[in-house]
């Protein structure tokens, strides 16, 4: 009998063995961040991510193998190396995956905006911090003061006006065109006075729905000089209307604006580095 003993305790300890080796392993936790979180890009431009492997504890793992995937990789290709290479207009998820772990980016690509204007200086820019603002943040204008409504959040503003007006070179004899600064299609029009009821405080306007989720919008227009409407198609270049002047006005001038997908900073993140003509929407500046 007290083999017997033996001979199944040593059986089941076996079992015991076969089935731990055969059991599958449990991997560590990992957490994955990928920098930059969010990218902006043009067709055509690459920037590189960064994917940092963590336990769950916030500890740095060296070494370990990273595999880089893309949601959209007609619009966004991810290299090996983390490498992203922007291929159309439009956004895609960048995961970074290692171990039972996952991170993301998302990207961004732009349309190819160009400047509204073929002569132009910027008389009011966009938000830089004040206290003159109830939201913190306003336009500063050509004359030194701030325009509230161009806060830097959820749509990035710029006013422009013909270059004679700020530094008293040549006039051009009419009133200059205003143009789409992308392809598009015509969202809305507005063509009343301005006035908070109607248009809002910038007057006429004419917005423009672009790919990839950006609108951009035109105000402050001569409302005679509008003639298209709501679902019309426009190509980049295309005249939309003329730059309008009020009767407090001492020039035409020009608002434009531009928005992502919805206000918010989530907005802001993408816009913060969107480009029209090679440069940053934020980088012009008062008489630039």
């Amino acid at each position: 009998m007290a083999r017997l003993v033996l001979v199944v305790a040593a059986g089941l300890a076996c079992a015991a063995c076969n089935r731990e080796s055969t059991a599958p392993r449990t991997l560590p936790g990992v957490t994955i961040t990928v920098t930059p979180a969010g990218l902006t890009l043009a067709i055509g431009a690459s920037a590189s991510l960064v994917a940092t492997v963590q336990d769950l504890e916030g500890h740095p793992l060296m070494g370990r193998e990273v595999k880089w995937s893309s949601s959209a990789p007609e619009i966004v290709a991810v290299a090996p190396t983390g490498v992203v290479t922007a291929l159309d207009v439009g956004s895609a998820s960048i995961g970074a995956y290692s171990e039972q772990g996952v991170g993301f980016a998302r990207v961004v690509v732009q349309v190819n905006f160009r400047v509204p204007l073929r002569r132009w200086l910027v008389m009011t820019e966009m938000g830089t911090p004040t206290l003159a603002c109830p939201g913190g943040e306003g336009g500063l204008r050509s004359d030194g003061s701030r325009d509230c409504t161009h806060a830097a959040i959820g749509r990035y503003s710029l006013d422009f006006t013909e270059p004679e007006h700020l530094d008293g070179s040549p006039a051009d004899p009419a009133t200059p065109n205003v143009f789409a600064a992308a392809d598009g299609i015509i969202a809305d029009t507005c063509l009343q006075p301005p006035t908070e009821v109607t248009c809002g405080s910038n007057g006429p306007f004419v917005q423009v729905r672009h790919r990839g989720g950006f609108l951009t919008v035109y105000a402050h227009l001569d409302p005679t000089s509008v003639t298209l409407r709501r679902k019309s198609t426009v190509t980049q270049g295309q005249p939309l209307g003329t730059m309008g002047a009020g009767q407090a006005d001492l020039a035409p001038w020009l608002h434009f604006e531009m928005h992502f997908e919805k206000q918010g900073a989530g907005a802001a993140s993408v816009l913060d580095a969107v480009e029209i003509d090679g440069r940053k929407f934020k980088d012009y500046k008062v008489g630039g």
